[in-house]
């Protein structure tokens, strides 16, 4: 299954889940796809140049002078091979699914990408984050996958639900507007 998350810090413990190997998520199906589709415009497409090279341009106010010519070389590749290698696991038939928190980010990538996986006959999920966790015994507020970082996700992934179709054409069209 594609797991599929719009910021790095969930993208991150995705990864750490599947180094542990505790929570059936493979290395090569993760998708990082840092848009930041909450901030910009948001005309062009989600493959346009400007969207694909977003984050790396956001990222550009922490480069000293000498290293925003290098930056550019690459701008907006890492964004590119995730939407590369998301087209290929696609193509061979492989559910996705879509973690989902209440950040802005996360809202707009499941609009954008449920607009996207339309034009696909994949099986989609998602799995939303808790608000809170308990841990040693107090309650604590999760804003967001983020908060996980560094925890085995197993438990939660019984929170995964299948999107269907009219659900998704319904956020498709949130993203149009």
């Amino acid at each position: 299954m594609i797991e599929l998350a719009f910021e790095g810090s969930t993208g991150g413990n995705l990864y750490y889940n599947a180094a542990i190997g505790t929570s059936g998520i493979a290395e090569e199906e993760i998708i990082s796809l840092e848009l930041m589709l909450d901030f910009g415009f948001l005309e062009g497409g989600l493959e346009s140049h400007y969207r694909m090279g977003y984050a790396d341009y956001h990222y550009f106010a922490y480069y000293e002078e000498d290293e925003i010519e290098s930056a550019l070389a690459g701008f907006g590749d890492e964004n590119r091979q995730a939407m590369e290698q998301l087209k290929g696991l696609l193509s061979k038939g492989k559910s996705v699914r879509i973690w989902l928190d209440d950040t802005p980010n996360a809202v707009c990538g499941l609009y954008a990408m449920s607009a996207f996986l339309l034009d696909y006959d994949n099986e989609v999920y998602v799995i939303q984050a808790p608000r809170c966790i308990k841990d040693e015994g107090a309650w604590y507020l999760a804003p967001g996958w983020g908060t996980f970082n560094g925890i085995p996700v197993d438990d939660l992934l019984l929170r995964t639900r299948k999107l269907e179709r009219g659900e998704m054409t319904k956020y498709a069209e949130y993203w149009e507007k």
